[in-house]
């Protein structure tokens, strides 16, 4: 998405966070104008305030699944078990397109792309291979933005990246209809 901006918000310290610095940056963004959210975090806290903060947004949420090799239906992680309309969870897959054995799964994740030996960046100019569902959610993230660059309306975002995605028959059970992410049927509107 070349003419995508980035807004990076921190609202971490050491790995914690509270929900209200959480709600201040969504807020933030929304009035600042951005149109998608990366959620590359998770908690077990099925908050109710951050849940009607991002369901009444009219940004989109990419959610990562995490990293517990749990099932989201038994052990939900939020925001990525919330399931609402604005938002998509994400799981991660081997280059092979199989599985993750770290990712969390669940016929609630919305979607799976790669998220496993990425290369990535480093402080200091650093480069090395990733792992995780916020790395899967970062690749989903960026093919939104495509989306929103090509379509400018995001209301169908979440219908058209699940439509469009590959079914994969070693996701079944594991991420709805065995979803994968496929960009190029993505930006063209193609059914997987």
């Amino acid at each position: 998405a070349p003419n995508a901006k980035i807004m990076p918000l921190k609202i971490f310290d050491n790995g914690q966070a509270y929900t209200s610095d959480i709600i201040r940056a969504i807020g933030y963004a929304e009035e600042h104008g951005a149109a998608i959210v990366n959620c590359s975090w998770g908690s077990a806290d099925n908050n109710t305030a951050l849940r009607e903060v991002m369901e009444q947004s009219d940004m989109f949420f990419v959610c990562a699944a995490g990293n517990h090799r749990k099932n989201l239906q038994t052990t939900p992680v939020y925001p990525a078990a919330f399931g609402l309309p604005n938002m998509v969870s994400v799981a991660s897959l081997n280059q092979d397109l199989g599985m993750s054995y770290f990712s969390n799964y669940g016929e609630s994740v919305d979607i799976a792309a790669i998220g496993r030996d990425v290369e990535s960046t480093y402080p200091n100019g650093e480069t090395g291979k990733m792992n995780g569902t916020s790395v899967s959610a970062g690749f989903v993230t960026g093919a939104a933005a495509v989306y929103a660059e090509m379509y400018q309306d995001i209301s169908a975002l979440k219908e058209d990246m699940k439509r469009s995605a590959d079914k994969l028959s070693c996701l079944q059970r594991k991420v709805a209809d065995g979803n994968s992410l496929n960009l190029e049927n993505l930006l063209t509107k193609t059914a997987g």
